[in-house]
């Protein structure tokens, strides 16, 4: 298990064109500062106001570093 040590950079989190989800972009680590091959990104969320433990989703790097 290999940990970049820098993280990616340019991360913007908007909503998606239905309203009822999230689009979150970014870019990749400098490659020369990730110690390794990158093999997942881990995104950590909350609802505002939830009570609730935060959400974990582990988002494979095949997805161009993009989610939706």
């Amino acid at each position: 298990f290999v940990v970049p040590r820098v993280p990616p950079t340019d991360f913007v989190l908007k909503p998606d064109s239905t309203g009822k989800g999230l689009i979150a972009t970014w870019k990749a680590p400098d490659p020369t500062k990730v110690n390794g091959r990158v093999s997942f990104y881990k995104i950590i969320f909350r609802k505002v106001g939830s009570k609730v433990e935060n959400t974990t989703e582990d988002i494979p790097v095949r997805m161009h570093t993009s989610i939706q």
